[in-house]
């Protein structure tokens, strides 16, 4: 839950039974929740039950996160999905040479779409497209990917220097990720 949220761990958990001050619950909505990976990016990679019909209210979950975000301490070659009106979507941003810059959509292709989200955590792009973007650094262009990988430095590394996009003044690209 924690990274999916961008926080780097859990710093403890418990149920609401235990934890009053969360106020009410509504809902819940799955059970029997089996996270056997904790690089897992997205809760519905574990192992979990689609419905909660047998669950008491005090039986749910609450999560207290650390206070490091995913992208306070980056590492090269980092990527992450910016300004999308949900967290699976948006200019997708990399981190190469000590600061976040996007991709440039020259020779993207859907390969290379699915890699970006594998690396997030999901299962793959539902598309990608084109935007124009803010003045922010380019560190990738050309990165046709020949397969789906797990990582986008599969397809290309960061370089020592940006790069100068031709497709268009401002064409980055942006992702929406899926998870199925």
């Amino acid at each position: 839950i924690c990274h999916q949220l961008g926080y780097n761990k859990a710093q403890n958990y418990s149920t609401a039974a235990k934890m009053k001050s969360f106020g009410s619950i509504s809902a819940i909505s799955i059970r029997n929740v089996d996270c056997t990976n904790d690089n897992y990016q997205v809760i519905l990679q574990c192992d979990v039950s689609d419905t909660a019909d047998s669950c008491d209210f005090d039986m749910a979950v609450t999560v207290n996160c650390g206070m490091t975000r995913v992208w306070d301490d980056p590492y090269s070659g980092q990527i992450r999905l910016q300004g999308g009106t949900y967290t699976s979507e948006g200019l997708v941003e990399i981190y190469c040479n000590n600061e976040f810059g996007t991709i440039c959509g020259d020779n993207f292709n859907d390969n290379a779409a699915d890699t970006v989200c594998v690396q997030l955590g999901y299962t793959g792009a539902v598309d990608y497209d084109m935007i124009q973007s803010s003045n922010m650094r380019t560190w990738l262009g050309n990165v046709a990917c020949s397969n789906t990988y797990s990582c986008l430095s599969s397809c290309s590394s960061c370089p020592s220097a940006s790069y100068s996009c031709q497709v268009g003044f401002g064409s980055r690209v942006a992702v929406n990720c899926t998870y199925t």
